[in-house]
């Protein structure tokens, strides 16, 4: 599991450099499609993230259980940029 999430953060590094490297209108873009998705799927975010809560309980430390924690206000962030 550690592997999967260094790479994912690897991948995900790699294509920030991407989207860095792209015209303002381009990213613009691609970061509102990105927001579109999150929205859309706000209830099931949350859904999968108390379930994520839950079975950290007890394994992982209370102040880094309050971290991996998001509700909805959190997701509010992800709006389009105009």
């Amino acid at each position: 599991m550690a592997e999967n999430a260094r790479n994912m953060a690897v991948m995900a590094r790699e294509q920030g450099r991407v989207l860095a490297s792209l015209p303002s209108a381009a990213r613009k873009a691609i970061l509102n499609r990105v927001a579109d998705g999150l929205l859309a799927n706000v209830d099931a975010i949350i859904t999968e993230n108390k379930k994520d809560i839950a079975e950290a309980q007890g394994k992982i430390s209370p102040a880094l259980l309050q971290v991996r924690g998001i509700n909805v206000t959190d997701m509010c962030f992800f709006r389009r940029w105009g």
